[in-house]
């Protein structure tokens, strides 16, 4: 029952012999028997609406002024809501005594004759309300009751459709979720589609880049190999030259061996006709100018050597630049 309901039932009984009620079954503040009774911490007892309008305006406890919330109030036990309920009370309205407080709603809801009720057939419209009592003869005269068959049927069908209707609403609520599911999981898939046709763009335009890359360094490869090539064809000439080069030397150098040989034999003839000039002057003019023409010969000779030597010595320089540019 309600606080709402158990307040308008309370209004409608009082208490046979409240003087005899035990004196711990009555609430501090509205000094009546407790009604949905409450437990502070500190242990007191009070009725749930007048502890709580307390605490609404106080904040604290109506005994011992200690800071107190609804929420630390605990339901009293069993055995006081028993003794509660055995209460006597007298109905204000049919004046019937001896009823037990915990089964007074019961009363009022089945029995008394004074209670306002309403017609059975209210759920069909019919206006009536007045007390128990005057009820059967109000359903001897309502128009409304002998049209309960096919009202009744009327509502039922009404009610089955509502049911239906009521069902089929949720079935197409269920059926726009899962629409609504399936549009977002379509538009994950465009937004994944889309995503991976990015990404695929992007892998194509790498590609693309990768490609062009690999083309350009085969054609550098190519030039390069090319200039290899070159390079070896040029190599192969310079080593033909110096092998001609390295020919004409070592005949330069027999030339100068010859020469060589032939001075040291002029020499050697030289001394031979010095020792021939002291007994002829004559022949020592001719062996002087011959000898002249030696030296001369000797200085042609030297010069030549000189000039073999620079120009082996160039040769020597080239061959080593050459080397080097292989070694490189």
């Amino acid at each position: 029952m309600s606080v709402h309901e158990e307040k308008t039932v309370k209004a409608m009984y009082e208490y046979m012999d409240i003087a005899s009620v035990d004196a711990e079954l009555i609430c501090k503040i509205c000094h009546s028997p407790f009604t949905e009774p409450q437990y502070t911490p500190c242990e007191e007892t009070f009725c749930l609406e007048c502890i709580t309008k307390w605490i609404e305006t106080q904040n604290s406890c109506y005994t011992c002024q200690e800071s107190l919330s609804v929420n630390a109030l605990t339901q009293a036990n069993r055995t006081i809501r028993n003794m509660l309920d055995r209460i006597r009370v007298k109905c204000i309205a049919c004046e019937q005594t001896e009823l037990r407080r915990g089964t007074f709603a019961d009363h009022v809801e089945k029995v008394c004759p004074k209670t306002i009720v309403f017609c059975s057939s209210a759920d069909i419209k019919c206006p009536w309300a007045g007390q128990r009592v005057e009820l059967d003869q109000h359903l001897l005269n309502c128009r409304f009751e002998p049209m309960r068959p096919g009202i009744t049927q009327f509502i039922t069908e009404n009610k089955q459709l509502k049911e239906q209707v009521s069902q089929l609403i949720t079935q197409i609520t269920e059926q726009q979720d899962e629409i609504r599911q399936l549009k977002e999981q379509v538009n994950q898939h465009r937004t994944e589609i889309t995503e991976h046709q990015n990404e695929n763009q992007q892998l194509k335009d790498q590609i693309n880049q990768q490609t062009t890359q690999i083309i350009e360094t085969e054609n550098r490869i190519r030039q390069l190999t090319e200039q290899v090539n070159q390079q070896r064809t040029q190599i192969k000439g310079h080593q033909d030259e110096n092998q001609q080069l390295k020919n004409q030397i070592n005949q330069q150098t027999t030339q100068i061996s010859e020469k060589q040989n032939q001075i040291r034999q002029l020499t050697e003839q030289m001394n031979q006709q010095r020792t021939q000039i002291k007994g002829h002057q004559d022949e020592n003019q001719q062996i002087k100018e011959q000898i002249v023409q030696l030296k001369t010969q000797i200085n042609t000779c030297q010069r030549e050597n000189q000039k073999l030597n620079a120009s082996l010595t160039k040769e020597d320089s080239r061959i080593i630049s050459i080397n080097t540019q292989l070694r490189e």
